[in-house]
């Protein structure tokens, strides 16, 4: 799963790319992305979706564009956060933060490998997750 803010994937996906090219990652060259990012901006969504076609080819399995303002993601982060007793400035924390999103994101990329698997009759060994703003560089034993 590669989920996060894209306001970093620039940067970072450089590092991605040569740790997937290399010898050094986990078990072989079998693997697939599906990805869930936080964006309202149109032409930066474009732009992401040709930049990680561009670089992982075939590898892209499945894109979701999440809108913080989406009807359904507050819905959902409303109910949970409501039906915690905290203070009043945690709930607003956990709804303008990434804290919960992020999650839903792993939730959105969740569903969209099992539908995958499903129509492939394939089932993956390993999930591994990436966040935008994360650097690999080292072996992962």
């Amino acid at each position: 799963f590669y989920t996060g803010l894209v306001r970093t994937l620039e940067s970072t996906i450089p590092y991605i790319v040569n740790f997937l090219n290399s010898k050094n990652y986990l078990l072989n060259h079998e693997f697939s992305f599906f990805c869930s990012f936080q964006s309202n901006n149109d032409s930066e969504k474009m732009y992401i979706d040709k930049l990680l076609y561009d670089k992982f080819e075939n590898k892209i399995k499945n894109i979701t564009w999440i809108d913080r303002n989406d009807a359904t993601w507050c819905d959902l982060s409303n109910k949970l956060v409501d039906n915690i007793h905290i203070d009043a400035w945690w709930k607003n924390y956990l709804k303008t933060s990434g804290s919960m999103i992020e999650y839903y994101q792993m939730y959105n990329s969740y569903l969209n490998m099992k539908q995958y698997e499903k129509e492939n009759n394939i089932s993956y060994d390993y999930i591994l997750r990436l966040r935008t703003d994360v650097v690999l560089k080292d072996e992962i034993n």
